[in-house]
């Protein structure tokens, strides 16, 4: 349905190569991201989930252990 719809577009190039560019950037952001992170945010980030603190219940907003 979509080839049929895209098909007879005349700008149907330009769309692949703005979708390519959109890829490109949100790609070099994430990877700038990544190198620009730092390193107690690492830690922190990987061990989150085998820490035991207490955690805000998502109904009643009171603290729970998990």
């Amino acid at each position: 349905m979509f080839k049929e719809i895209l098909k007879d577009t005349p700008l149907n190039g330009v769309y692949a190569i703005i979708v390519m560019f959109l890829f490109i950037i949100a790609f070099i952001l994430i990877v700038i991201y990544t190198f620009k992170i730092k390193k107690q945010d690492i830690d922190y980030y990987k061990n989150i989930p085998l820490e035991n603190q207490q955690t805000k219940d998502t109904f009643g907003g009171q603290n729970v252990r998990k």
